[in-house]
C-alpha cells in the first residue's frame, strides 16, 4: 500500500489550454459507439433504456442555488455572476454502477440549475430554439477528487475490460510484471469506488467533486466541490439494505432540509494541476477551496411515482450550460460526444423528448416505449 500511495501524483504536463491526444476524434467515435451499445444491452424487460453511466437514481430533490453575497472578482461568471443571484435546480444522487447500495461503487451528485441566462455550449448540437428555452446549466460530481484513467485510450480500453469482466483488475495489472502495473490509477480507483476511505451512510453527507476542469469565463481554470454545510446531515436507515442510501436520503429530507457549500478551486498553473489529466488531484495545499454559493434542498418527499419519473427522464451533462463554464480536458471533449448520443439515444427509446427539461416540470409522458 505504501508503493501505491507514493506513486498517487505524479507530476504531470501543466497547461491552461487544452492539448487534444492523438487520434483523439476516432476514440471518441468508438466510445459514443460502444456507449449506445451498452444501453441498449442493458435495457431492462419492461423496455426500459437507462443510462450508462450512474444508472440508479437514490432520490431527485427540489433544490435553490443562492450565490453569495460579494464572490472574489475572479469567481464572477456564469452562474456565480450576479451576487445574491438565486435559482431553481434539480439535484440527482446515484450510483456509479451497482443497483445494490451495499457493494462499492461511486457514489455521484448531479444538479441541473434552472433560468441561466447566456449564450449556449450545445446550441449547434441540438435544437437551438428548444436549448435556449431550457437555460439550464448542469454540474455533474462524484464523490472523489480524481478520476483513475489518464488518457483516452486507456479509459476506451478499461470500458472493453469491464464489458467482459465486472471486476476489471486486468486493467491496472496487465501481467505478472510489477513494472506493468498501473499504480497510481489503481489507488484512485480503489478511491473512487468506495473500496478505501470513508463509507458514505447518507448522500447528503458526502463530499462531491467534477474532477475535470472547466473555464470560469474566458481566462480561469477551475474545478468544483460540493460539500455538506455541516456534519451529520442526515442520518442512516437500514444500514444493511441494498437500498440503503436511497433510504437514508428519502428518511433525511421528509424530516428536514439540507445544504451544501458550492466550492470553486483555481487552478495555479506553477503548481501540479493539469486540466488534460483527471488522474492528478488538484491539492488543496496548492489552490484552496472558495466558497461562492449555497445549496439549499428543502424539506421534500422524494419517493413518489411522479418524482421518480422525472428522476429518470432528466439528462445531466457538463455541456448543458453556457459559454462561461466550458468544459475542457479530454474527459470533458469525450462527454461531449457520448453524453449528448446516450441522452438521444435513450430519450429516444423511452419516448422522452430531449432537451429533457425547460422548467421545474415533468416532461416524461405516460406512455413510455417498449422493446420491440
Amino acid at each position: 500500500m505504501w508503493l501505491v500511495w507514493k506513486f498517487r501524483d505524479p507530476y504531470a504536463e501543466v497547461t491552461t489550454d487544452e492539448r487534444e491526444e492523438p487520434n483523439e476524434s476516432v476514440v471518441i467515435a468508438r466510445l459514443v459507439s460502444k456507449a449506445k451499445a451498452s444501453v441498449a444491452d442493458h435495457a431492462r424487460p419492461d423496455g426500459l433504456y437507462k443510462r450508462d453511466a450512474h444508472p440508479f437514481a437514490h432520490g431527485c430533490a427540489r433544490a435553490r442555488l443562492i450565490v453569495d453575497d460579494g464572490p472574489d472578482e475572479r469567481l464572477r461568471a456564469g452562474v456565480f455572476a450576479k451576487p445574491q443571484a438565486s435559482y431553481g435546480a434539480w439535484v440527482r444522487f446515484s450510483n456509479g454502477l451497482e443497483d445494490d447500495d451495499t457493494k462499492p461503487d461511486a457514489r455521484g451528485m448531479a444538479i441541473k440549475v434552472l433560468g441561466v441566462p447566456g449564450p449556449r455550449l450545445l446550441a449547434a448540437d441540438i435544437e437551438p430554439a428548444q436549448e435556449t428555452k431550457a437555460q439550464t446549466q448542469d454540474f455533474v460530481m462524484i464523490g472523489y477528487p480524481a478520476f483513475f484513467t489518464r488518457t483516452l485510450a486507456d479509459y476506451e480500453r478499461f470500458f472493453e475490460i469491464q464489458s467482459v469482466n465486472p471486476q476489471p483488475w486486468a486493467f491496472f495489472f496487465p501481467s505478472f510484471k510489477p513494472w506493468t502495473w498501473k499504480l497510481h490509477e489503481v489507488y484512485h480507483a480503489a478511491h473512487v469506488i468506495g473500496m478505501v476511505g470513508p463509507r458514505v451512510v447518507n448522500p447528503l453527507e458526502a463530499q462531491y467533486h467534477s474532477m475535470a476542469a472547466f473555464r470560469l469565463g474566458p481566462r480561469n481554470n477551475v474545478k468544483f466541490s460540493l460539500r455538506p454545510c455541516a456534519a451529520g446531515a442526515g442520518s442512516p436507515v437500514d444500514a444493511t439494505g441494498p437500498h440503503r442510501l436511497r433510504a437514508a436520503l428519502s428518511n433525511s429530507l421528509s424530516h428536514a432540509p439540507a445544504c451544501f457549500a458550492f466550492l470553486i478551486q483555481l487552478q495555479d498553473p506553477a503548481k501540479n494541476m493539469p486540466i488534460e489529466d483527471t488522474t492528478i488531484e488538484w491539492r488543496e495545499s496548492a489552490s484552496p477551496f472558495l466558497h461562492v454559493a449555497t445549496l439549499i434542498i428543502p424539506r421534500q418527499e422524494i419517493d413518489t411515482e411522479e418524482r421518480n419519473r422525472l428522476c429518470e427522464n432528466l439528462s445531466f451533462d457538463p455541456w448543458h450550460g453556457v459559454e462561461d463554464h466550458y468544459p475542457v480536458g479530454a474527459m470533458n471533449r469525450a462527454r461531449r460526444a457520448v453524453y449528448t448520443a446516450v441522452a438521444k439515444f435513450r430519450h429516444s427509446r423511452n419516448c422522452v423528448p430531449f432537451p429533457e427539461l425547460a422548467g421545474a416540470t415533468d416532461p416524461a409522458p405516460t406512455n413510455p416505449c417498449k422493446l420491440e
